[in-house]
């Protein structure tokens, strides 16, 4: 007599099937940004959605302009558009894809999927990596942790499938 696996895990993995291949379009991305960020300002053209608002990681910061770029096949990408981010004694500024897009999650541990918010993920990473920017301009170390990914995640045209 042959042993069958139970009905449950079969559920299981139709469910995760099925939710792993549901994605948020841009206009639903778009729209949450906009009600969240209600200054913000969002444009969608050629599959890519553009949002640019303000961030302040605490009361005592600054505020920084900054830019978030997402097209559906790629990953978001995040950019300091002003204050411009400066080195401390010369040195790169840690968790930076060549010193211009934010590191904000390692690609090869997906721990940014296309299934979740941009509002309650990538936007509030940004703003706790400004907030740690700013404790290492302070003291020269990065209190982030993280991995930093190898250079061919650094890419431009890598895929965050």
């Amino acid at each position: 007599m042959a042993h069958r696996k139970p009905k449950v895990k079969r559920r299981n993995r139709a469910a995760k099937k099925f939710f792993r291949g549901f994605r948020i379009s841009l206009s639903e991305q778009a729209f949450a940004l906009k009600r969240v960020y209600p200054d913000s300002t969002i444009s969608i053209c050629d599959n890519k959605l553009v949002w640019t608002g303000e961030l302040q990681p605490t009361e005592l910061s600054c505020v920084y302009k900054v830019q978030m770029e997402f097209t559906e096949d790629k990953g978001p990408s995040v950019q300091v558009l002003s204050p411009k981010l400066q080195k401390r004694d010369g040195k790169d500024i840690p968790h930076m894809y060549r010193q211009k897009t934010l590191c904000l999650y390692y690609p090869k541990l997906k721990e940014w999927r296309k299934i979740q918010w941009l509002h309650k993920s990538i936007i509030p990473w940004t703003t706790l990596w400004l907030y740690f920017y700013e404790i290492w301009l302070l003291t020269g170390k990065w209190e982030g942790k993280g991995i930093h990914p190898p250079a061919y995640y650094c890419k431009d045209d890598y895929d965050y499938k």
